[in-house]
């Protein structure tokens, strides 16, 4: 048996300055999606999420957290732009609580603000998991990162980035 042929590459070239390459080679250089949606549409994008402020991981995620046995807090909705309501994405976020401060925690409650611009503030970074381009629905990009706080991982988040003729300039 040889090896196994390459797989192409179905994301578009990033010299073309495609919206779709452009996000996908920013987020592979760990910059967080809120800061790269919000300079894209050319406005702040919002939060619309829904906190579940005690879930259970996977053994992956533990694994991923460096966390066994934590429980943390779940944010899914949608990022969507201030100004026009424009979806960006829909998004699931993991914290765990222990390792973000308090006052960082209340924060989130507040449900309008993205975790990546709370993440910026603090100094954090994101380093990429994974992320794939998806054809045929209104999503164009998959991605999934860990957040990292104070040198160690404080959550993980995802995001389902929508068509960009929707809120792109």
């Amino acid at each position: 048996m040889g090896t196994a042929p390459a797989l192409p590459a179905l994301l578009p070239d990033a010299a073309d300055d495609d919206p779709v390459a452009v996000i996908a080679a920013r987020l592979a250089a760990g910059e967080l999606f809120t800061a790269i949606a919000a300079d894209l549409a050319g406005e702040e994008i919002y939060a619309a999420v829904i906190r579940e402020p005690a879930a259970t991981l996977t053994r992956a995620e533990e694994q991923l957290l460096m966390a066994p046995g934590v429980r943390v807090m779940r944010r899914r909705g949608e990022l969507r732009t201030a100004r026009t309501g424009h979806l960006a994405a829909r998004v699931t976020s993991l914290v765990i609580p222990s390792r973000v401060p308090a006052d960082v925690l209340a924060e989130l409650d507040d449900t309008a603000i993205p975790l990546g611009a709370v993440i910026a503030r603090l100094g954090g970074r994101r380093e990429p998991l994974w992320q794939h381009p998806y054809c045929g629905t209104d999503v164009v990009l998959h991605s999934c990162a860990r957040l990292w706080l104070r040198g160690r991982p404080a959550g993980l988040a995802a995001e389902a980035v929508a068509r960009l003729d929707w809120w792109a300039r």
